[in-house]
């Protein structure tokens, strides 16, 4: 028998009560509001909050469990709905829900893990697949406050990783890993201990703060379907580290990329993560859809469709097969600096902030816009240490907390032209990118994939940036990590060459509308020629493009390569052409 240290709520009397005979709990659950997610939510977590401290036996409080879990997939899963487009840095109101729904599956998965302590501590010896149950269930609710935690790139909760690894530990040792387990989710099918730690393991290690908000879910999902593909193993005696990962099952963190040039003994607390053959299955994927294969023909997971789909595969790749060194030292700094989002933010600010107005068309009075005040906080009162606090969040609130419209009648062309620019704290810097800060109101959110301008005050330019990852210490403060694109960009005008080539004010524009683009100036030591930031779906294979400088002709480009795909740019390599007439 192994020892195993989990972490347990204490035993204690709470002023919430709980059903602790199995067939009235379910006739309790029964008759929930399920239609009112909100009740329900705050209804099941006094209740399992209440299980958790009462003293109950293993095989009770197992009967109990699976009764609740259910009905917390169900609220939960709905609860979700409201974080799944949000801006970046978060108001209190969605981070006190992302906290609640972190802290309602980490209930599940006391319960769990109390289980699993009578099962060590208590000599409760019941049958393997019982014990193969409880142990996955443990693992996957703790993989559910993990991701939970990524999709708002909150940092994961002290002792999460340790514990999944010492869970993993015990049924290794038990000789459990596999014992096939059901699921209560019904798009789940019959798993394993071994493929529900590596679904979790694989999504640590696909870096979840650099992915695309709700990108983590889509991981998850094609993990469910894949992650038997990676094997686990104590061989160390790895020839090419590339794909391969280093499990240290004592400590409190994801797996770390496999050590070169390091000869690596037999060691009982270390395991060797082998991705190469899902990072293979990965790529096959990627080749059938380069070859027009339709996404329905291929088992990627409900979630992923379009070319974010491929965007995605593209990611995990990267991730695990061949992960990234970071080729420059940083430098510690610190100081202000100033940071504009997205494509027509910078395309204003480069271009003197001048009102964009395309080539042909008349330009409307106005030029520059006044200064607009900075948004109102909504931030509510502090929210108390007690552990019961959870209670004081207002879902109902959460929920109707909506963006507003556009004022009826106001002019698009001005609502884009709506920029702020934001102070950013420095913390570190490298040839290629910068570590930012910022807390407090923010007049521009950001998301991971958008493109930054930083204002280089001395020479005036804005240097282009790309925003790589994001996290969320607390509400109101943001971490950033900024991978550098040029020095400067070019503020453009693009348009399908279908459309009329924009040759001079004297013809009417038509129907094809053109778009702000930034034209990056070539990198030598890269090799890379002139290149084209453009927004996201404006790149069509085979389809040229005009492209229009101030004071020039007009030019025909053809795309020849696509760099980058964000949710907010598409980074590509052209040629020209003709110049226009």
């Amino acid at each position: 028998m192994h020892d195993l240290i989990l972490s347990l709520p204490p035993k204690k009397a709470v002023e919430w009560s709980t059903e602790v005979r199995p067939k009235q709990a379910q006739a309790w659950l029964a008759g929930l509001p399920l239609a009112n997610s909100t009740e329900t939510a705050r209804l099941l977590y006094r209740a399992v909050y209440a299980l958790n401290r009462a003293e109950l036996g293993a095989q009770t409080r197992f009967e109990l469990m699976e009764l609740y879990s259910a009905s917390v997939l169900a609220v939960t899963t709905a609860l979700q709905a409201h974080l799944s487009k949000l801006d970046f840095p978060l108001s209190q109101k969605k981070r006190q829900l992302a906290d609640f729904l972190c802290q309602a599956h980490m209930e599940m998965a006391y319960g769990y893990k109390l289980i699993v302590h009578d099962f060590v501590y208590r000599r409760y010896r019941p049958r393997p697949e019982l014990v193969s149950a409880v142990i996955g269930r443990a693992i996957y609710y703790l993989g559910q406050v993990l991701l939970r935690t990524y999709q708002i790139y909150m940092p994961s909760p002290s002792g999460v990783w340790r514990e999944i690894h010492a869970l993993y530990r015990y049924a290794e040792g038990e000789n459990f890993l596999a014992e096939p387990v059901s699921f209560f989710d019904p798009n789940r099918n019959k798993t394993t201990i071994t493929k529900t730690y590596q679904q979790v393991l694989l999504l640590g290690l696909c870096g979840p703060y650099q992915l695309a908000q709700n990108e983590c879910h889509k991981v998850y999902t094609f993990l469910d379907l894949w992650a038997q593909k990676a094997v686990i193993t104590a061989k160390f005696d790895v020839i090419n580290p590339v794909g391969h990962f280093l499990i240290d099952l004592a400590a409190d963190s994801p797996p770390a990329s496999f050590p070169r040039d390091v000869k690596l003994e037999s060691n009982d607390q270390l395991r060797v993560l082998n991705a190469i053959g899902l990072a293979s299955t990965v790529h096959a994927f990627m080749n059938r859809l380069h070859k027009g294969e339709s996404l329905r023909a291929l088992e990627l997971g409900r979630d992923c469709v379009g070319s974010v789909c491929l965007d995605m595969l593209r990611h995990m790749v990267r991730f695990w097969g061949l992960s990234a060194k970071r080729q420059f030292s940083r430098v510690k700094k610190d100081g202000d600096l100033p940071i504009c989002v997205g494509i027509n933010a910078v395309h204003f600010f480069s271009s003197g902030q001048r009102s964009f107005v395309a080539p042909g068309e008349e330009e409307e009075a106005g030029g520059a816009l006044p200064e607009i005040a900075p948004i109102e906080s909504d931030v509510t009162p502090e929210q108390s240490n007690d552990e019961s606090a959870q209670d004081f969040i207002d879902l109902d609130e959460v929920q109707a907390e909506m963006p507003m419209p556009l004022r009826t009648g106001e002019s698009l062309l001005r609502a884009r032209e709506m920029f702020r620019v934001d102070p950013w704290q420095i913390r570190d810097e490298s040839a290629g990118g910068l570590s930012l800060a910022r807390t407090g109101e923010a007049r521009s959110f950001v998301h991971v994939g958008d493109l930054l301008g930083i204002e280089d005050e001395l020479s005036g330019r804005w240097r282009i940036g790309v925003a790589r990852w994001l996290k969320t210490p607390e509400a109101r403060a943001l971490e950033m990590g900024v991978e550098m694109l040029a020095p400067n960009a070019d503020p453009v005008t693009v348009k399908p060459a279908a459309a009329i080539p924009p040759a001079s004010a004297s013809h009417k524009p038509d129907s094809v509308r053109s778009s702000q683009a930034l034209l990056l100036p070539a990198i030598i030591g890269l090799r890379r020629p002139d290149s084209l930031l453009v927004a996201r779906g404006v790149y069509q294979p085979g389809h040229n493009l005009w492209l229009t400088k101030e004071g020039a002709a007009a030019q025909l480009i053809s795309p020849i390569k696509l760099l980058e795909r964000t949710g907010a740019f598409e980074h590509i390599l052209f040629t020209v052409v003709t110049k226009a007439p």
